[in-house]
């Protein structure tokens, strides 16, 4: 999907118009709007808290966005944006006699519509307005496996997978932007997006394992579940953008 959307935003650059008062911007920003719920929600000590002891490991948090933006008069604009993030956790703590690998993952996705004031300084044009943010929220799922050693010979290794239900985080927002037009077509911008947001999260909790002995059978852990649920309403941390404009 991503290179279709490659492809119509370069052929949107040869077939511009001389009124421009389409935009169609493609942008990277963090998830601070959902991050400090999320993070609470589902994870019991810290998002990173398995990579504090960690030998090795990584951690992706990103929203990809692409943003359509219409100019209804010279200086008020209406926009939609379209936004996809990942949130990946994976670490390694390799101390013999035991060895963990942890994993886990979680999408969502953004829908928000707005409407905004701009006012144009040269090659700088200021925007700011009121948007209405919505997110869908994925499952989280997580995965961890365990060895146990003895004189580095594996005895035995577990494997545990954890789920929660995901939800929607919705609310309203104001945010500034500040373009810089580079030529006629193209513009580099950054925004930042902050507001009081409603998140509505899971439902239940699940947890199960199976134990491997070398050599012996198998054996499945007693499974974990209960309900586990949150709703509230807090201010959000800043979501900033980067990105580039090209405008037709």
């Amino acid at each position: 999907m991503i290179k279709y959307v490659l492809i119509g935003f370069l052929f949107l650059t040869f077939t511009t118009s001389a009124q421009e008062k389409w935009g169609i911007s493609l942008s990277l920003s963090n998830q601070g709007q959902v991050d400090q719920v999320l993070n609470g929600f589902y994870y019991p000590a810290h998002e990173t808290a398995y990579q504090d002891d960690a030998t090795e490991g990584k951690l992706l948090n990103l929203k990809y966005n692409l943003t359509t933006s219409y100019a209804l008069k010279p200086n008020l604009q209406c926009r939609l944006r379209i936004g996809f993030g990942q949130r990946n956790n994976e670490s390694v703590q390799d101390y013999k006699p035991s060895y963990w690998e942890f994993n886990d993952e979680q999408r969502l996705l953004e829908i928000a519509p707005s409407i905004a004031l701009t006012e144009q300084l040269g090659k700088l044009t200021l925007t700011g307005g009121v948007e209405l943010p919505f997110y869908i929220i994925s499952e989280f799922k997580q995965t961890l496996y365990y060895a146990e050693f003895s004189d580095d010979v594996m005895t035995q290794y577990s494997l545990y997978r954890l789920s929660m239900d995901g939800g929607l985080i919705y609310g309203v927002n104001g945010f500034a932007n500040i373009r810089y037009q580079l030529n006629k077509r193209f513009s580099f911008f950054t925004e930042l997006n902050t507001g009081i947001m409603r998140s509505q999260l899971g439902d239940k909790f699940r947890s199960y394992g199976t134990v491997y002995p070398t050599g012996g059978t198998p054996t499945d852990a007693t499974p974990v579940e209960f309900d586990k649920v949150q709703s509230k309403i807090y201010f959000s941390a800043i979501q900033a953008q980067l990105g580039l404009t090209v405008h037709f």
